[in-house]
């Protein structure tokens, strides 16, 4: 089931704030924008989104994730950055009602 609210606060709540300073500007105004897009798509859709479509946009922000680390040739998402972001797509299934297996399954295509 869907916890609405939840999402909602995850899609207006600032995110990766600590990677500012330690992350380049550019990466981290990427990771967040891929991170908005797919709460506001989570959002969007609840409560009536079935799993399939909750697992697509958190799967589709994996995918834009691993394109944004392999641009310009060095990584820039590592152990923590990794924690970071896989908590927030965590939250966000959750939160749409995804179940654990499911959420993990959703992030098993990251390549960082």
């Amino acid at each position: 089931m869907t916890n609405l609210e939840k999402l909602r606060k995850l899609a207006i709540q600032p995110t990766l704030e600590s990677w500012e300073g330690e992350v380049a500007d550019e990466h981290l105004a990427c990771c967040r924008a891929i991170l908005g897009e797919a709460a506001q798509a989570l959002l969007s859709s609840a409560p009536l989104a079935d799993d399939a479509k909750v697992s697509a946009a958190m799967t589709h922000a994996v995918e834009q994730l691993n394109i944004a680390n392999a641009a310009g040739g060095e990584p820039f998402i590592y152990t923590i950055e990794r924690e970071d972001l896989c908590d927030y797509l965590g939250q966000l299934g959750s939160a749409a009602g995804l179940k654990d297996e499911q959420i993990d399954a959703a992030l098993a295509g990251r390549d960082w």
